[in-house]
């Protein structure tokens, strides 16, 4: 799945043009640049890490919005195709969402992050034996 998407990114950024601004609409620059990742990634709340593919054919960077001090990623910097690794650690708060500013050669691109709420692990689930002829009710006699 992970290559799948790898592919379609790859070539969503190929089949990118800007126009030069000529007068002339038939002027088409293709930049020599290209950048892609994914637009989002979602991470549970009982914390977790997830790889961000990025394609690229030039040096590229990520850095985080100020609010993300619960995010780590590593590496910030890389060049070409290759990955970094999105981390958040437990959040016991509401979901929270930071942004990443991926920037390579003439492109910036933002990855949105949320990490969900955690799971309750203050309730566990209790169960109780049933009656049946292989499990008979537990009973406690006194003497």
């Amino acid at each position: 799945m992970k290559r799948l998407s790898f592919i379609l990114f790859v070539l969503a950024s190929l089949s990118g043009t800007s126009c030069t601004g000529d007068e002339n609409p038939s002027s088409v620059e293709i930049s020599k640049y290209y950048l892609a990742v994914s637009p989002s990634i979602e991470l549970l709340g009982d914390g977790e890490s997830k790889e961000l593919s990025i394609s690229s054919n030039c040096a590229w960077t990520i850095s985080k919005s100020s609010s993300s001090d619960w995010l780590t990623v590593y590496p910030q910097s890389g060049s070409n195709m290759g990955y970094t690794t999105i981390t958040a650690g437990k959040n016991n708060g509401e979901e929270r969402i930071a942004v990443l500013t991926v920037e390579g050669g003439e492109k910036k691109l933002m990855v949105t992050v949320t990490q969900l709420k955690a799971t309750s692990g203050d309730n566990p689930q209790q169960t109780t034996p049933k009656e049946n002829d292989n499990n008979p009710p537990l009973t406690s006699k006194s003497n």
